[in-house]
């Protein structure tokens, strides 16, 4: 639970903090570096969890929760908060359902992929 915490975090700081950088120019940069950070976070994250959690399956899903954790920070860090005023808070909980479920389904198959990698490599290994 702590690990999926501690990634949800850093997720959300790999979108908010590049995010607010990007008001002061670069945007398209800070826009990148984002996402490279997230791909690294998405990279420890799986190596952790494939450690105490040795299927594939299971690695991949923490991961994934760790994302939509995020996905709820960066949600309430970004549009919810700017929406938040509007008579009409729609958006507000549409960004809480989305968010976390586009960055949690993204960061599935991605650990499910790179999960499958690591454990062939470590098949060829042996």
């Amino acid at each position: 639970m702590a690990r999926v915490l501690v990634a949800g975090v850093a997720y959300a700081l790999a979108g908010l903090v590049p995010a607010e950088l990007a008001r002061y120019g670069w945007s398209t940069g800070w826009r990148l570096t984002s996402w490279a950070i997230s791909g690294v976070i998405i990279m420890l994250h799986l190596i952790i969890a494939y450690r105490y959690r040795p299927r594939v399956l299971n690695a991949a899903i923490e991961v994934a929760i760790g994302a939509a954790v995020g996905g709820v920070f960066l949600a309430a860090g970004g549009p919810v908060r700017s929406h938040w005023d509007a008579p009409d808070r729609s958006r507000v909980l549409l960004s809480l359902a989305l968010f976390p479920l586009i960055m949690g389904v993204a960061a599935f198959v991605a650990a499910l992929v790179l999960a499958y990698v690591l454990r062939r490599s470590e098949a060829r290994e042996a």
